[in-house]
């Protein structure tokens, strides 16, 4: 029981950090002026603003290919699901043409910005751009309009099954 809450509670961590967190984070520019009340003293006033992300599609939005490249059964579909919980519902899930040590992340031209976002809920630190030679075991793997494919290895598990503790795995992943 204490594990299902411990996941429960990382998995929800993990969505707050992906979202900015919400409470106390506010990405508009505001003036803050600092001085006196009764006016008669100086004023300084300063301007900030908080970059946003440079990603070219909203999360709701960006296709995602997931690939099983760790040769465990479901692993594909675990790590669907955990993107899909995690804002990016637009995932397909399939099989990774050979089987990889390590995640890898993927992107089509214009969505570097997009791939490094998903690397990041991930926990997967470099991403590239698409190779010409085809990730998936069948060309159906990776539907055509795919913006960002995830190849994953063995070392994602403990971040994906995390917040997988209490779903069952997509069939075909």
């Amino acid at each position: 029981m204490g594990f299902l809450l411990v996941a429960v509670a990382f998995a929800l961590g993990a969505i707050l950090l992906v979202k900015g967190g919400g409470i106390g984070f506010d990405n508009d520019s505001k003036n803050v002026s600092i001085g006196n009340n009764d006016k008669s003293g100086p004023t300084v006033t300063t301007s900030s603003t908080i970059p946003t992300p440079a990603t070219s599609v909203p999360a709701s939005e960006l296709k995602i290919a997931v690939l099983n490249g760790a040769g465990k059964n479901g692993f594909a579909g675990l790590g669907a699901n955990f993107l899909s919980v995690a804002g990016y519902p637009a995932v397909t899930s399939g099989n990774s043409a050979t089987a990889v040590p390590t995640s890898s992340v993927y992107f089509a031209p214009g969505f570097e910005e997009d791939a490094r976002a998903v690397a990041k809920v991930l926990s997967i630190g470099e991403v590239k751009a698409l190779p010409t030679t085809q990730l998936g075991r069948a060309a159906t793997d990776v539907p055509e309009g795919t913006a960002v494919v995830v190849v994953l290895g063995p070392d994602v598990e403990p971040v994906i099954n995390a917040s997988n503790t209490t779903t069952t795995a997509a069939p075909g992943g």
